[in-house]
């Protein structure tokens, strides 16, 4: 493999893309975190090409000119990102400045993902919005892949003297088998976080595009006419897989991100195999953004975290934010490599001072709003029930008819209660207890818990017949209509409230509309309308200073809400 494929970087762009999406449009692109695995395909597929090439025709590897190729192509433009993102996190004090610190000295070693496990930061929890290194445990698993896989291959290369390209290719499938068991056993047996983190089950996308190389270089079969076709099926599989899986589903961890690879690793060898299907994949703006891909990956996540926290970006007008979020993603990428290729101390700073001010050119536009649904006043007619709740609630303290009235919804509500949440419900527990004080009640709500949990949770809890369930969902990720609907078929005929979320974030009006159609087609499922509440009093003062998390006003306006909602059946 001595010739450049222009068509890999085609794949590279698919790969950023799909990242990016997967933030940007979740409900369209659940998947996209797998433009991971493709990344780590191409990456085990080139790194083994180089290393048994140079191998086969030296009969020796060069492992000092292998380290120095590979870090300065990594640490200038890291070095960039860092640098940017610490006067930014200095000028405005978003960030813990020593945590950054600690974050980017992780970064720099290798040890990202490690570091994220042991310090028990979770990928999932979106609740860390200015969490702005998260993305590079990818990178450090990278890392690692690079230092350690070199020695692995030049050890087995000179101790095996006949059939070493055979041999080499068997190991690197018991490698990958290993891999995918430590991935499954991990997930049924240890945390989400260590699975998704952990280099050991990531190490098969490696591996498997290690095994296409070799296969590549063993076979010597003409052109096949059918390519073309097969690149096609490819393609397709590929973006049923990041419109259709999910991040914490079963299938995703024990199957899905390794067919996924394989499929990857099937893709790039007919490319690499094909001079027809490299000139078909060679598409200009694809290539463009496939060579800046890895800068494009370095600021993605920071770039949409600060315009997310900003601009209080709640989902409205996703297509619109994402090409806009995209666009400047390629713009931050592009000044990055190109201002990265020649290493010197003034093109970093020059480029630090340029992205600098482009991040903050962010901060600004994102600040200045126009990105978010602004809080009007609804009609009374929409809101009555919940002004009527609330005042009656205030009222009670002075008037002895409104102590009857109380009496009177304390035989209506139900006996038993399961409310199972994150930590916006954890954050009104005291109050929910208070509330419910004469029923029995069960409160389960945990920070940064997933909608996967909340079925576990379920499936595990004892039930009965009065039993009433009350989820709080969706305020740490986007609610697909799938999850909830295996939710609501494992409680069977219980009445369920879905309580809707109002974080400012570019999940809620998709989450919200998914759980509003769950209400419309089951008639034991009701809602729990917190987000019309919030609408409809815009001057409230009911959150923390993150607009998520609820003050003690806003959580017994949360506690109400869901009293007089239940009172209501």
């Amino acid at each position: 493999m001595k010739k450049y494929y222009s068509s890999l970087d085609t794949l590279r762009a698919i790969a950023i893309l799909s990242v990016i999406f997967y933030h940007t449009i979740p409900h369209i692109f659940p998947g996209g975190f797998l433009g991971v695995n493709l990344f780590f395909v191409l990456s085990g597929y080139l790194m083994t090409a180089t290393i048994i090439m140079e191998l086969f025709s030296t009969k020796d590897f060069d492992f000092k000119r292998f380290y120095q190729k590979r870090l300065r192509r990594i640490y200038p433009p890291l070095l960039l990102l860092l640098g940017t993102l610490s006067v930014f996190v200095l000028l405005t004090n978003s960030v813990d400045p020593a945590e950054f610190f600690k974050d980017s000295l992780a970064s720099l070693l290798g040890v990202n993902n490690q570091w994220q496990l042991v310090n028990q930061v979770s990928y999932f929890d979106q609740f860390k919005s200015l969490y702005l290194l998260k993305h590079l445990w990818s990178l450090s698993i990278e890392l690692q892949f690079y230092i350690f896989y070199p020695l692995f291959l030049v050890n087995i290369f000179f101790m095996q003297d006949k059939k070493k390209i055979v041999k080499i290719q068997r190991i690197l499938i018991l490698v990958t088998l290993f891999s995918i068991l430590v991935m499954s056993f991990l997930f049924f047996y240890t945390d989400i976080n260590f699975t998704y983190y952990s280099t050991l089950s990531r190490l098969s996308a490696f591996t498997i595009g290690g095994m296409f190389f070799i296969k590549s270089g063993t076979r010597k079969d003409k052109q096949n006419i059918a390519y073309p076709f097969k690149v096609g099926l490819c393609l397709l599989a590929l973006f049923t897989f990041t419109l259709t899986l999910t991040d914490h589903s079963v299938l995703t961890y024990n199957g899905g991100m390794f067919t996924f690879s394989m499929i990857s690793g099937f893709l790039i060898f007919f490319i690499v195999e094909s001079k027809k299907i490299n000139t078909l994949l060679n598409i200009p703006l694809l290539t463009f953004i496939g060579k800046r891909s890895y800068d494009m990956y370095l600021f993605y996540l920071p770039t949409i975290l600060i315009f997310e926290h900003y601009s209080g970006w709640d989902g409205k007008n996703p297509y619109l934010v994402t090409l806009l979020l995209t666009c400047l993603i390629m713009a931050i990428g592009h000044l990055s490599y190109h201002l990265t290729q020649k290493i010197s101390r003034k093109d970093i700073l020059f480029s630090t001072i340029i992205i600098s001010s482009l991040i903050f050119l962010l901060f600004f536009l994102s600040k200045m709003g126009g990105f978010t649904t602004k809080p009007n006043k609804l009609p009374k007619t929409n809101d009555s029930s919940y002004l009527s709740s609330s005042s009656s609630k205030e009222e009670s303290h002075n008037s002895s008819s409104t102590e009857e009235t109380t009496e009177e919804n304390m035989e209506t509500q139900p006996k038993e209660l399961l409310f199972v949440g994150d930590s916006v419900l954890l954050g009104t527990k005291d109050y929910l207890n208070d509330l419910f004080k004469e029923d029995k009640i069960e409160i389960d709500a945990e920070v940064g818990r997933q909608l996967y949990e909340v079925k576990q949770i379920i499936d595990s809890h004892p039930t009965s017949e009065n039993l009433v369930y009350v989820l709080s969902t969706g305020n740490n990720g986007l609610v697909s209509k799938e999850e909830i609907e295996s939710i609501i078929e494992s409680i069977d005929d219980h009445s369920v409230y879905l309580i809707t979320t109002a974080v400012p974030r570019s999940w809620k009006t998709a989450t919200n509309n998914v759980l509003k159609e769950t209400v419309k087609d089951h008639n034991n499922v009701h809602l729990i309308d917190w987000e019309e509440k919030v609408l409809s009093n815009p001057d409230n003062n009911w959150f923390d200073g993150d607009d998520i998390h609820l003050n003690q006003e806003g959580a017994k306006v949360y506690g109400e809400l869901i009293q007089s909602s239940l009172n209501k059946k």
